[in-house]
């Protein structure tokens, strides 16, 4: 994402957040064991982001289910 349009996101919703590069190679184990690598790339998407933010504070995604358009997650954390 262009750094302007990045900083009037964070400006608009009120986050502080930095551009992050992710590496699908890096997430795809984690796809996989949650049986997601035939899923729509938007869903996909979801996921390499919300892991990549929880690993950050030592949480993992064990599970998850699809209730209408609605994704629940289900997380632990690291020990």
């Amino acid at each position: 994402m262009d750094p302007d349009v990045y900083k009037n996101f964070n400006e608009l919703n009120g986050t502080n957040e930095d551009a992050a590069e992710i590496k699908f190679d890096e997430f795809s184990p984690i796809l996989k064991k949650l049986n997601l690598l035939d899923a729509p790339i938007t869903i996909q998407d979801h996921f390499l982001k919300l892991c990549y933010y929880l690993q950050k504070h030592y949480i993992d995604i064990t599970g998850w289910e699809k209730l209408g358009y609605e994704i629940r997650s289900l997380v632990s954390t690291k020990n």
